[in-house]
């Protein structure tokens, strides 16, 4: 049994997964399994994912697109680990990532869901901003409502968490921040201060702005109407 599940959906990334994976099979820790859900991609992202030769990759195969939140929850279904470590499909993780945090929440089982700092980068793997979070679960919960303090791909879950909050629900481009906030109702959360996590921005998302924030308000919005306080 692995100690850590690591859950990538990816759909139509055949131009960075390949990266994604290797970043993942170079970590320092490696008692890990690589869960990789193909959301019924129509590029050649299967045949990459494919060229690796490496036992602790599962691969499964969706029939038809379900979008990141229901092919999440469908990992998180097959895993056996202990710690949930996601990761997305066009970013990298730096190598020590999974062995400070798998150290960081076994020294603090009060803790539900450690991330990091993150780098941001191009297409091209330039960098383009580093971006410091809060890190202790005080300082997180009290600007969470207003702004999300994770990256999500930097995150790793204890997997009895995530499954007592619900797992991700299908709210379209913010289920990561509706997640980060229903796990802070119930327990404590934290972030690394160091670097351990490149998220890259491209055309590829094609991310509106305005929009994003028109559904991060939603979510916010419902996080208020539940009534449960997010505080330390």
């Amino acid at each position: 049994m692995p100690r850590v599940s690591v859950i990538m959906p990816v759909y139509n990334g055949e131009k960075f997964v390949g990266e994604a994976i290797e970043s993942i099979l170079n970590q320092t820790f490696s008692d890990f399994e690589l869960i990789i859900i193909d959301d019924a991609s129509t590029d050649g992202t299967l045949e990459v994912v494919r060229k690796f030769p490496d036992g602790r990759i599962r691969i499964i195969r969706n029939h038809e697109n379900i979008g990141i939140a229901r092919s999440r929850n469908k990992g998180l279904r097959e895993a056996q680990g202990e710690y949930i470590a996601v990761h997305d499909s066009d970013d990298i993780s730096y190598p020590e990532r999974f062995e400070l945090q798998v150290k960081f929440l076994d020294n603090h089982p009060e803790v539900a869901a450690v991330g990091s700092w993150y780098v941001v980068i191009d297409e091209n793997g330039e960098e383009l901003e580093r971006v410091k979070l809060w890190t202790r679960d005080d300082d997180i919960k009290a600007v969470l409502l207003k702004k999300n303090q994770f990256a999500h791909g930097a995150m790793m879950i204890r997997k009895e968490c995530l499954k007592a909050v619900g797992g991700y629900r299908h709210i379209e481009r913010c289920e990561d921040y509706d997640l980060c906030l229903r796990l802070a109702e119930r327990y404590k959360l934290a972030n690394l201060p160091r670097f351990l996590y490149k998220y890259r921005r491209h055309p590829g998302q094609a991310v509106n702005d305005e929009l994003l924030e028109f559904y991060a308000q939603m979510v916010r919005e419902a996080a208020e109407e539940r009534g449960k306080p997010i505080r330390a």
